[in-house]
């Protein structure tokens, strides 16, 4: 029985060195709202945003109030991002996804965003 709890112990206190702890990003995700007005308002919300459309085929669109730019990968995504941050000084972003896109790339998105000190993240699905 000693050894059997010897070679427990050594295996647990192997595993818990081995073990890599990930710290994790966590922000809170609101819901995206609808407007109905449509006023000075929601010009002035529309210049402090940037929006990324995924389609079903999982290709990103970035659009600022200015401009439409297609990222068919990551990495353009990022360089679309990194522009639209650079000219029109966002602090939101909202995210509409279709029901058919996969959940990496929703989550591409929204890591991109952070990334680029976005503060404000909205989540909206679309059909």
């Amino acid at each position: 029985m000693t050894p059997m709890v010897d070679v427990t112990f050594l295996l647990l206190i192997f595993f818990m060195v081995t073990a890599s702890f990930a710290m994790q990003n966590v922000f809170p995700v609101p819901t995206a709202q609808e407007t109905t007005d449509v006023g000075e308002e929601a010009t002035d919300q529309e210049l402090e945003l940037v929006t990324v459309h995924i389609d079903e085929f999982n290709t990103f669109t970035v659009a600022t109030a200015d401009w439409l730019e297609e990222a068919p990968s990551k990495q353009d995504l990022y360089i679309h991002l990194q522009r639209a941050v650079e000219e029109n000084k966002p602090d939101r972003l909202l995210v509409r996804a279709s029901r058919e896109c996969s959940h990496e790339k929703v989550v591409s998105a929204m890591d991109a965003g952070s990334h680029f000190g976005l503060r404000e993240l909205q989540l909206q699905t679309i059909d």
